[in-house]
C-alpha cells in the first residue's frame, strides 16, 4: 500500500505566507506560541496566530486500487492588536485592524496551500471579535482549504 497524502494540512506554510506578506505584524506563530503570548499578556502586537481548527470529511471516491476522500480544513487566524481608542470609536473604525485584516485576507485568499491539491484558500465560518480588554483586541478569521486523502494499493 502506498500512502500519497493523508493530511492534516500543516500550518507552517500559512505562517510563512503571512510573515512575508504582512510585514507590519511583529509576530506570526502557531498555537503553542498563542498560549505563551496569552500568559504574557501579548508583549508583541500586532501579532497573528494560526491554528488548524477542524477538518470536515466529504465525498469518498474509491476504486479497487485507489482510495480518495475530499477534506475541507479550516484554520483560525487570530490577530492580537493593542489599540487604546477602539473603546471610543468602535472596532470597525480601527485603521490598524482594517489594514492588517485586509493584508492577511489578500495574502491568503485564492493562495494555494502547497499540500492542498484542490482549490485556493477561501474564507469560511465567521470572522468575529474574541475579546477586548485593557486595550487588547483579539479578532478571529476562518480560512479554508480543500485537499484529498489519497491511498493507493500496491500490486
Amino acid at each position: 500500500m502506498s500512502v500519497l497524502f493523508t493530511g492534516p494540512l500543516s500550518i507552517d506554510p500559512i505562517i510563512e505566507r503571512l510573515r512575508v506578506s504582512v510585514p507590519q505584524l511583529k509576530l506570526v506563530a502557531g498555537a503553542a506560541d498563542l498560549a505563551a503570548a496569552t500568559e504574557k499578556k501579548f508583549p508583541l502586537t500586532p501579532a497573528t496566530f494560526v491554528l488548524l481548527a477542524t477538518e470536515k470529511f466529504g465525498k469518498v471516491v474509491s476504486t479497487t486500487q485507489r482510495f480518495r476522500q475530499n477534506v475541507t480544513a479550516s484554520f483560525f487566524v487570530v490577530t492580537a492588536l493593542r489599540d487604546h481608542n477602539i473603546g471610543k470609536r468602535g472596532i470597525e473604525k480601527s485603521p490598524e485592524l482594517k489594514q492588517i485584516l485586509a493584508a492577511q485576507r489578500a495574502a491568503l485568499l485564492k493562495w494555494a496551500h502547497p499540500e492542498a491539491n484542490r482549490t485556493g484558500m477561501r474564507m469560511g465560518g465567521t470572522g468575529k471579535l474574541l475579546s477586548y480588554e485593557n486595550a487588547l483586541l483579539g479578532w478571529q478569521d476562518v480560512f479554508q482549504a480543500e485537499y484529498q486523502i489519497q491511498i493507493e494499493k500496491s500490486s
